[in-house]
């Protein structure tokens, strides 16, 4: 438990709840707490139920029965009988008054939380702060908290640990809370003899309980009756923050609530409540083990974070660039964890004149389309079979040079004929043969309004493109000629980014398969996302024009960042991959809850996800790169810089 004194004065009153918390969640969650105290107004007992007992002195007072008369006043009646009387006619005896105390209540206190669509995501932290305020409150009134799930009524759990709150924040449901469920909570509770919670142990009355609906606002909740109270919550959508109303009868409050920052909201999401301790960088990280270090960097160049990391197919190593003029990429194979090799780094280089605009990766070898100098003359770089070009007039390839990320690039080969495909700056698909007739073109485009590409195998290739207000998908290969596909998903005008994830077909000689897709569909105010995928086993295309798909819509937390997609790995949906607005901290975010996956002490500069394992790599401002399992967050693989300030290149 952090210890309790830690709290600030504020917070004290819930401190034996708060206490299982960190400090920093425990501040941040207290918070929320406080203005709801404020919100839903103090305790109050009874009349007739809230009795009391004497226990004790309590104080003097000049009125009172004479058998509670002090002794020293009993001694003036002996020695001075008229100063006794005087005293008595100007009510200046004193008595003992015992002190008083309060008998508990015993009445219970039943809270009902909405685990349905409408409080998924920032709505479910304010039923973690109503949950600890109604713990307090049920001991001030000398019970105890029962709460459950309004769509599951007549469940009811108790409340004397953290598991019971970490239960909580798993409960969840695709249902929405209606009349109907909330009439039968009425009537199991207004029939309870005593309540028995999970654990099987006797409870107390419900019959006469204090009973709270926590969820979305609806109409037939406006204007509780009884022993009712509700506290309702909206995210708003122009800021991070709820709108959360209180209603018991004859009274009904409005306040807004601040969401707590992203990291911390993350952790809150996942029940992740208390953090290890740890060294090194991933201080406050959640992943397993440190993972396998790279060796000592010795004459290598220094790792640029002008550009994000670009993984293999496969996931098996990362590439990371050198800083400008090392003309050297920096490769690290990512052993698995279960085995035994090290990492192994290689440090090829380019020519100096050269300028890579695309890489890709496969193995421990890496290839680009390398632009030499200013002229439109384009080569492969370690690409085999692939011939040097010079762009004329007609050859349309659009590149804004000193870009932040690398063109979007596939590498084909069947043994004898390789290709090159790219996506240029105005999301024109262009084929590069390897080695062009005489009369062939260098290039010709094949696709427009191309928003994603991904390589499947050596010799096949996926693209998300927008036709016809559609986000369609299709299939590439060493004969295409035309990007045709089919479509996944209604396009807006914000569709202009796309992700894909892959998955490995094991019935078909491990070859990836497209599992998942997300495309962006709204940027403002809220940046908001469109999901479907595949079930275990299926793939997104398949002969139908619209295959039967889940599909999700998630709103992106505010200040966070979108860097990838993953398949479903114990969620309801698949997952995107985003830094927090902390830019210390990545999680995974489904239509269920976000789940941190881990935070570090540096800020992070680059990332990527790669498309076929959901493995994260991230390089931060300490230019260390540590690359993560994105399912449980487990390190992998980890590369420092050893250099000095005067060695380092200005960061973005």
């Amino acid at each position: 438990m952090s210890a309790p004194m830690e709290l600030p004065s504020p917070l004290h009153r819930w401190r034996d709840w708060l206490g299982w918390f960190d400090l920093a969640l425990a501040e941040s969650l207290g918070d929320l707490v406080r203005r709801l105290q404020d919100l839903a107004g103090p305790v109050q007992a009874r009349s007739g139920r809230a009795d009391t007992q004497p226990e004790g002195l309590g104080d003097l007072r000049s009125r009172g029965p004479y058998d509670r008369l002090l002794t020293t006043e009993w001694l003036l009646a002996d020695e001075l009988p008229e100063e006794f009387l005087r005293r008595a006619a100007a009510s200046e005896h004193l008595f003992l008054a015992p002190a008083l105390k309060a008998m508990p209540t015993d009445r219970a206190v039943v809270a009902l939380f909405d685990a349905g669509p409408l409080q998924l995501g920032a709505p479910r932290l304010a039923h973690l702060a109503a949950w600890v305020l109604l713990a307090r409150r049920a001991a001030d009134l000398g019970g105890t908290l029962r709460w459950g799930i309004v769509q599951q009524p007549g469940a009811l759990h108790g409340a004397a640990r953290s598991a019971d709150l970490a239960r909580l924040m798993t409960s969840r449901t695709l249902t929405s809370a209606s009349e109907v469920d909330r009439d039968a909570w009425r009537a199991v509770l207004s029939a309870s003899g005593e309540s028995h919670d999970d654990s099987g142990q006797p409870g107390q009355d419900l019959s006469d309980a204090e009973v709270w609906w926590i969820g979305a606002p609806t109409p037939d909740l406006a204007a509780p009756a009884g022993n009712e109270r509700v506290l309702s919550f909206r995210l708003q959508w122009t800021s991070p923050q709820l709108d959360v109303a209180f209603a018991a009868p004859g009274a009904t409050r409005r306040t807004t609530l601040p969401l707590p920052e992203e990291g911390l909201a993350a952790r809150l999401m996942r029940a992740d409540f208390k953090t290890p301790e740890r060294s090194s960088s991933l201080q406050g990280a959640r992943p397993k083990g440190t993972g396998k270090r790279a060796p000592p960097r010795g004459n290598a160049p220094p790792m640029a974070l002008t550009h994000p990391p670009v993984f293999s197919r496969g996931g098996g190593s990362v590439l990371v660039p050198g800083v400008e003029g090392s003309h050297t990429a920096l490769i690290f194979s990512i052993p698995s964890p279960a085995s035994g090799r090290p990492v192994q780094r290689r440090t090829p280089q380019w020519a100096a004149r050269a300028t890579p605009i695309a890489f890709g990766l496969s193995g421990l070898s890496a290839h680009a389309l390398i632009q030499c100098g200013e002229l439109r003359l384009f080569q492969g770089w370690q690409v085999k079979r692939f011939v040097q070009r010079q762009l004329g007039e007609t050859d349309v390839f659009v590149h804004v040079p000193g870009t932040a990320r690398w063109m979007p690039m596939v590498s084909l080969h069947d043994g004898k004929e390789s290709a090159l495909l790219l996506v240029d700056s105005t999301k024109r698909l262009s084929f590069w043969p390897g080695q062009p007739g005489p009369r062939d073109a260098p290039l010709r485009a094949i696709g427009y309004e191309v928003i994603a590409l991904a390589g499947v195998t050596s010799t096949s290739a996926l693209a998300v493109y927008l036709a016809e207000g559609q986000v369609c998908l299709g299939w590439l290969g060493m004969a295409s000629r035309q990007l045709s596909g089919i479509p996944m998903m209604p396009a807006t005008k914000a569709a202009d980014r796309a992700l894909l994830a892959l998955r490995p077909d094991r019935g078909r000689g491990q070859s990836p398969m497209p599992a998942a897709l997300a495309a962006r569909s709204q940027r403002t105010p809220v940046e908001t996302w469109d999901l479907c995928w595949a079930s275990p086993g299926m793939a997104l295309i398949s002969e139908a024009p619209f295959p039967d798909l889940s599909r999700a819509t998630l709103r992106v937390p505010h200040g966070a960042k979108v860097i990838g997609l993953t398949t479903p790995h114990d969620e309801d949906s698949a997952a995107l991959i985003v830094i927090g607005s902390d830019r210390r901290s990545v999680a995974r975010m489904s239509s269920g809850a976000i789940r941190p996956l881990f935070s570090i002490a540096a800020d992070i500069v680059q990332a990527e996800v790669c498309a076929e394992t959901g493995r994260v790599a991230v390089l931060t401002r300490d230019r260390e790169l540590i690359v993560m399992d994105g399912k449980d967050g487990q390190v992998l693989m980890v590369a420092r810089d050893d250099m000095t300030d005067e060695q380092k290149e200005p960061t973005p």
